[in-house]
C-alpha cells in the first residue's frame, strides 16, 4: 500500500538511502536543486534523527520518492514481491511508478519525470485553497473521524451555516474511519458538530495537514490542470497488477489509470472500497510503504487484512 498526504514523516528515514534506491534521492534532490535552488534536501529534511513535519508543499513529492524507495527495497533486497499494489490518492503515483506505468523505474528520467509531475501536482493544489489561506493544525482543511460513522458525518455537514462555506465527506478507510474535507470554519464547524452532539471524543477528531480541500469539488482546478500535465505523459500497462481509487478495482489499460489519478483529485478517496477489492482477490497480507503509524493503525483496525512488519 503506498500512502497519500496523510503520511507526514514522523521518524527518521536514513534506512531508505540503499544502493538500490541511491539513484532516486540523487535525482530528487536534483530536480529541487535546478527547480528551486534547495541544496541537499534529502539529507537536511529525509534522513534526520529527529521527528520531521514537511511542509504541505513539498509532501507529495517527498511522499512520492520515499513511498517508491521503501517499495523498492521491499522487494528487491527483502524479497518480499509485490502481488498487487494500492495507492492512497497522491500515492497512486508512486504505486504507478513502482508497476512500470511510468517505464522503467530504475531510469533515473523516469523518475526525474514523475517528480516534476508531483511538484507540479503540489502547484496545482496550492491554487485551489480558499482565500488563498495555507493550513495549519489548527486550521485545517481536512479532518478524519476515527469511530464516526459516515451517515454521522453527513449529519453533521448540513447543519453548516452557509455563511461559514462548504464541506463534503472526502476520505473513507473503513466503516468507522472516515474523513470531512473543504472551506476551513465549515470542516471546524462540522468538527464541533460531532463533539457536542454525538459525544465524538475529540482525541479522535484529526487534523490531516492536506495542502488545500482535497478530495471535494474544490479541487476542479486541481483536477484540470492535471489532466493537462498527464495528456502529454505516456503511459504504459502496468508489470504488476493496480487497484485504482477512483474506479475501486483493478485497471490495466494505460489512459483509464490516466483517468483515474486525476479523476480521484476531486472526488471522495475510497479506500475501503480499495482494500475490499483486493481482499476479494485473495490478498489479505499488507506491506505499508511508510513509517507513518496512522496507515499502521488503520490496517490493525479492519478484520479482513493484517500488516507485514
Amino acid at each position: 500500500m503506498f500512502p497519500g498526504q496523510a503520511a507526514q514523516i514522523q521518524a527518521s528515514e536514513k534506512e531508505l538511502l540503499t544502493p538500490a534506491t541511491e539513484y532516486i534521492y540523487e535525482t530528487f534532490d536534483d530536480v529541487l536543486r535546478a527547480r528551486y535552488g534547495i541544496s541537499d534536501y534529502s539529507h537536511t529534511k529525509i534522513f534526520t534523527h529527529a521527528p520531521v513535519d514537511f511542509d504541505p508543499s513539498e509532501s507529495q513529492a517527498a511522499n512520492f520518492v520515499n513511498s517508491l524507495a521503501r517499495a523498492i527495497i521491499e522487494e528487491e533486497e527483502k524479497g518480499r514481491e509485490c502481488d498487487v499494489c494500492i495507492g492512497d490518492s497522491a500515492g497512486e503515483h508512486a504505486m504507478t511508478a513502482f508497476a512500470g506505468v511510468h517505464g522503467d523505474r530504475r531510469n533515473p528520467q523516469t523518475v526525474r519525470q514523475c517528480i516534476e509531475l508531483m511538484l507540479n501536482r503540489g502547484e496545482w493544489y496550492a491554487q485551489c485553497r480558499p482565500n488563498g489561506e495555507a493550513p495549519t493544525k489548527e486550521r485545517p482543511y481536512t479532518m478524519m473521524f476515527i469511530g464516526i460513522e459516515k451517515f454521522l458525518l453527513e449529519n453533521a455537514i448540513a447543519q453548516i451555516p452557509p455563511e461559514l462555506g462548504k464541506a463534503w465527506v472526502s476520505k473513507s478507510n473503513d466503516a468507522k474511519s472516515n474523513g470531512i474535507g473543504g472551506e476551513i470554519l465549515a470542516v471546524k464547524y462540522a468538527a464541533d458538530y460531532l463533539v457536542s452532539r454525538h459525544n465524538a471524543p475529540k482525541r479522535y477528531c484529526i487534523p490531516v495537514l492536506t495542502d488545500s480541500p482535497v478530495h471535494t469539488p474544490l479541487m476542479e482546478k486541481a483536477r484540470k490542470g492535471m489532466e493537462k500535465e498527464l495528456e502529454p505523459v505516456e503511459f504504459h500497462p502496468p508489470e504488476k497488477k493496480v487497484i485504482m481509487m477512483y474506479s475501486g478495482k483493478e485497471e490495466s489499460d494505460p489512459s483509464r489509470i490516466k483517468q483515474c489519478l486525476t479523476g480521484i483529485i476531486d472526488s471522495t478517496a475510497d479506500l475501503n472500497r480499495s482494500i475490499a477489492s483486493a481482499v476479494s482477490m485473495g490478498f489479505k497480507d499488507v506491506v505499508l510503504t511508510t513509517v507513518c503509524r496512522m496507515y499502521k493503525k488503520m490496517i490493525k483496525r479492519r478484520k479482513d487484512v493484517k500488516p507485514v512488519d
